[in-house]
C-alpha cells in the first residue's frame, strides 16, 4: 500500500489515481465537462439555468441569522478565502490535517466561484458574436431578461419553421383585404377569382391542397391550362409565359399567390422556334388531291402569313385572302387547330390539303357552293 505523509497530503489529493474528478476533460470555452456531441452555448444555457434555480431557491427562503444574500458585482476580482487554522481532532490525525484539509475546500469554493465567473462573461462574449437571428412577433426580449429558464423553450425562429397553420391564419386575417401587387385581369374575372381563392383558404390548411382546388375550380371556371403558385416568403421570382389579361398576383397574409393561365400555343415562339432551326420550315402532308404547283404556292403562302401574323386567327385569315387571290375561282376556307380529328368536308376537287406546320395542323380547301 501506498503511504502519504501528511503534509503531501494536498498534493496527492489533486494527483491521485482515483480521484474522480481528474479525468474528466472540461471544455476551455465555457469550463465544462465536455462530452460527444457538446455544445457550448447549451451547456451554458443549462449552468446558468441551475444557478439561477439554487438564487430562486435562497431567496425563497432566507436564513433568519444572516443578512441578505448579495450578488457580487462582475467586475472587480474575487477575493481569495482563507480560513483560519483552528486546532481540531479529526480520526487523530491532529489539528494540522484538519486545517489543512479545510483550507483545501475553500480554494476548492474559490477556485468555482472563478468558474461561474468566467463562464458567464464566456456567455456574454458568445452572445455578441452569435449569428443574427428574427424573433417572432410574440417574443419580447430585454436586458433583464434571464437567459432560460426550466424547460426552456426556443426564443427564436426562422421562416422556415412557421407551420402552414400559422401561414393560414394570417391570410385570415387579411381575407377581404389582401394587397393586389399586380392584376392585368378584368373586373369580372378578378372577382370570381377572388372568391375562389377566399373560399379555399377558409377551407383548407395546406398550401399544396389550395393551389391545387384554385387550380381546378379557374379550368372549370374559365377553361383549361390555368396554374397557382405560391410561397410564404418574399415571394419567388420566375419567368413565364401567359395569355394577356389573364395574370394576377396577390398577398393574404404571410402568402403570396401568382395565378395565370397559358396560350396553348403562341406564333411568337413558333415563329421564334422556325428562326433558331428548332423546327424546319417544311410542310407533313396528311392529305391532299391539289397539284404540286398549288402545293408549292400553299407553303411559301403559309410561312409568309406566320412570319407576318401575331395570333392563329390572323394566320388564318392571311392565309384565306393569299389563296383566293392566287385562286380566285371559289371562296377559300382556312382552319387553324392545336389537334385535329376526324372531318368530313364539301369541298371543290383538287382544292383540298391538310397539313401540319410545327405544332399546328392546317386545314385548306375551297367550299364547294354547287
Amino acid at each position: 500500500k501506498e503511504v502519504v505523509n501528511l503534509e503531501d497530503l494536498i498534493q496527492h489529493t489533486t494527483k491521485c489515481k482515483y480521484n474522480v474528478d481528474k479525468n474528466v476533460k472540461k471544455c476551455k470555452k465555457c469550463f465544462c465537462e465536455q462530452k460527444s456531441g457538446h455544445d457550448c452555448i447549451k451547456s451554458l444555457l443549462e449552468l446558468n439555468r441551475k444557478a439561477n434555480e439554487e438564487i430562486d431557491a435562497l431567496k425563497r427562503k432566507p436564513m433568519a441569522t444572516s443578512p441578505p444574500v448579495r450578488q457580487p458585482a462582475p467586475q472587480p476580482p474575487m477575493p481569495v478565502v482563507s480560513a483560519p487554522v483552528r486546532p481540531m481532532s479529526l480520526f487523530n490525525t491532529g489539528g494540522a490535517a484538519s486545517a489543512l484539509r479545510e483550507q483545501q475546500l475553500m480554494r476548492e469554493i474559490n477556485e468555482l466561484k472563478t468558474e461561474k465567473m468566467n463562464f458567464l462573461k464566456t456567455i456574454q462574449d458568445l452572445s455578441n458574436t452569435a449569428p443574427t437571428v428574427t424573433p417572432t412577433n410574440n417574443t419580447v426580449i430585454n436586458n433583464n431578461q434571464r437567459l432560460s429558464q426550466p424547460e426552456p423553450k426556443p426564443l427564436f425562429t426562422s421562416s422556415s419553421e412557421i407551420s402552414e397553420q400559422e401561414i393560414f391564419n394570417s391570410c385570415r386575417k387579411q381575407l377581404w383585404s389582401p394587397e393586389v401587387l399586380q392584376n392585368e385581369m378584368n373586373k369580372e374575372v378578378t372577382q370570381k377569382l377572388m372568391t375562389i381563392v377566399r373560399a379555399q383558404i377558409k377551407e383548407y390548411n395546406s398550401i399544396f391542397v389550395v393551389c391545387k382546388n384554385i387550380t381546378e375550380k379557374l379550368n372549370e371556371e374559365f377553361g383549361h391550362r390555368w396554374h397557382c403558385l405560391a410561397d410564404h416568403k418574399n415571394g419567388h421570382k420566375s419567368y413565364f409565359t401567359y395569355e394577356p389579361g389573364y395574370l394576377i398576383n396577390i398577398k393574404f397574409g404571410l402568402l403570396f399567390f401568382e395565378i395565370y393561365k397559358t396560350q396553348f400555343l403562341s406564333v411568337q415562339t413558333m415563329r421564334q422556334r422556325f428562326k433558331s432551326g428548332k423546327i424546319k420550315r417544311e410542310i407533313q402532308i396528311l392529305r391532299t388531291d391539289m397539284k404540286q404547283s398549288m402545293i408549292a404556292d400553299v407553303k411559301k403562302i403559309t410561312f409568309a402569313a406566320v412570319d407576318k401574323s401575331d395570333t392563329l386567327t390572323a394566320v388564318s385569315s392571311e392565309i384565306k385572302t393569299q389563296m383566293e387571290k392566287r385562286y380566285p375561282q371559289h371562296m377559300w376556307q382556312c382552319f387553324i387547330f392545336g389537334y385535329f380529328g376526324v372531318f368530313g368536308i364539301h369541298h371543290t376537287c383538287g382544292t383540298f390539303i391538310s397539313f401540319d406546320v410545327g405544332q399546328l395542323t392546317v386545314t385548306l380547301f375551297q367550299a364547294n357552293t354547287s
